[in-house]
């Protein structure tokens, strides 16, 4: 929470919304310390077994959400920690051995850590899956993110332009997912105190566009992140 009020609302909390089969992906700055990525969502009841076993191997998982970091040239892959349960043999020292790295079809909280990462910029990216096989049907899902260990980005004007016949501006901005931004405009950047909010925005996805009126001739925009100041 200190995190999210010093680097800027939605920065390390997120909530992320996806549909099934969507993606959503941003970029952060690793500077080599531990990082660590946890992904939780709400999922719905599954289907039990017929019979009511005890330990059933079939997972019951509905919505079946995944997480993981890569290197921005995705040459590298982080995946999140996974169990073996053993839920066939149920052997003493599989279930007792140390937890590794994987993809995760039975639960519905996620986490990637990655000790010593060098120096660099990643990508956190989230994924709907769907559903699993014979499983009930998958539906849209809210993702609650929590990161620590990273610096954002900063927001970055990726195309503008106005109208010609009215006085509307469509911006279009890259931005990590989830963030709180503050629009702001001026006309004389010479002048500090020229600058005024136009809005609060948040983004949904890492490229985002709004849609807004301006009497000006000379404006400028800038982004920056709602910090808990």
């Amino acid at each position: 929470m200190d995190l999210d009020a010093a680097h800027g609302r939605g920065t390390h909390i997120k909530e992320i919304h996806l549909d099934v089969g969507q993606t959503n992906s941003w970029l952060v700055y690793l500077d080599g310390s531990p990082f660590k990525a946890t992904a939780v969502w709400s999922d719905l009841p599954g289907e039990p077994p017929t019979g009511l076993p005890v330990d059933p191997v079939i997972p019951m998982l509905v919505n079946n959400l995944d997480l993981w970091v890569e290197t921005e040239d995705g040459s590298q892959q982080f995946l999140p920690w996974v169990l073996d349960p053993d839920l066939t043999n149920k052997n003493e020292n599989v279930r007792a051995a140390p937890a590794t790295t994987g993809y995760d079809d039975r639960n519905n909280v996620e986490q990637v850590y990655i000790e010593a990462p060098t120096a660099g910029v990643y990508r956190i990216v989230t994924v709907h899956a769907g559903g699993l096989p014979g499983g009930p049907s998958p539906t849209n899902r809210w993702l609650s993110i929590l990161t620590s260990g990273d610096t954002p980005i900063p927001p970055s004007i990726a195309h503008w332009e106005n109208s010609p016949s009215t006085n509307e501006f469509l911006i279009e901005f890259v931005c990590d997912p989830g963030a709180y931004l503050i629009l702001e405009t001026s006309t004389d950047l010479m002048a500090e105190d020229s600058w005024h909010e136009e809005g609060l925005l948040v983004t949904e996805s890492s490229l985002n566009a709004v849609l807004f009126s301006a009497n000006e001739d000379i404006l400028f925009w800038r982004l920056r992140r709602q910090t808990g100041e």
